[in-house]
């Protein structure tokens, strides 16, 4: 008899654990369980090295905006995919930049230039409950579109395009009812990156890899059951390695060595459908 009361406590106690652990980590799944659209701006930093000096480099403000979303599946044994996490965004930003340099023909200036910046990624990942954090450790696949088109007399346009990878943690962690923290951070590589140069050079250049990273913070606040107030700040730099000798119309001429700097500081809304 005192075993039977001993497994029909032990059954009691497991039943009402059950409920609890996944009230516990409720606001995690919702918070991975969402879509969502930001706004605000984007600082872009761009220099170019080449035999210790700077030939060009350029700055500037750009508005702009991302959309995203993301799962997180259950945590349940009999699940095939336990705790997997997958996430994709897209970004868009654009605007005017201070530019200070040369352009391939040796020409020094100071002008602006008109800057469009595209960039997409994909996670995928797992989840790992150490309540009250959550530690989703992921693999990354990015991709970036540049254009910078130089204004003024003597001025042209350049696309940049490259793709990237990369590993990195989110750690989130839910100080009290209706509050999520977010650290994000991922080391990788820039490859296949590629420059083209309009009209009047008309060449294609390619360009190599460099280390990538990223580390970044997000606050929300949940004032409903579905929808929650964010507010971000990311940093990233990546990095475009030398090109070999190209042939212009000017002549042969070469890529040099460059590092983007990008700050971005957005707020936006997130829909939670879990």
């Amino acid at each position: 008899m005192k075993a039977e009361l001993f497994t029909a406590a032990a059954l009691g106690l497991a039943a009402a654990a059950t409920p609890a652990q996944a009230a516990d980590d409720f606001p995690f799944r919702a918070n991975d369980n969402a879509v969502w659209a930001t706004i605000g701006g984007q600082h872009l930093n761009y220099a170019e090295t080449w035999q210790g000096q700077t030939p060009d480099s350029e700055s500037g403000w750009l508005p702009g905006g991302s959309v995203g979303a993301s799962i997180l599946t259950v945590d349940d044994g009999r699940a095939p995919l336990r705790n997997f996490y997958a996430r994709l965004e897209g970004s868009y930003s654009a605007g005017a930049a201070d530019y200070r340099g040369q352009y391939q023909n040796g020409t020094a200036t100071t002008t602006t230039t008109d800057e469009t910046v595209i960039t997409g990624s994909a996670r995928v990942g797992r989840a790992f409950m150490l309540l009250p954090v959550a530690l989703i450790p992921y693999a990354e696949l990015g991709y970036r579109y540049w254009d910078r088109n130089i204004t003024g007399s003597g001025g042209y346009d350049e696309t940049y395009h490259n793709l990237s990878y990369a590993g990195g943690l989110m750690v989130q962690y839910s100080p009290m009812r209706r509050w999520m923290l977010t650290g994000d951070g991922a080391f990788g590589y820039t490859f296949q990156a590629r420059m083209h140069a309009q009209e009047p050079y008309n060449a294609n250049y390619t360009l190599g890899g460099e280390p990538t990273w990223h580390v970044g913070g997000q606050v929300g606040y949940t004032f409903s059951r579905q929808w929650e107030a964010i507010g971000l700040v990311r940093y990233t730099q990546l990095g475009y390695g030398l090109s070999p000798g190209v042939n212009t119309p000017l002549g042969t001429a070469m890529e040099p060595d460059s590092i983007t700097r990008e700050t971005t500081l957005q707020v936006g809304l997130s829909y939670h459908f879990f």
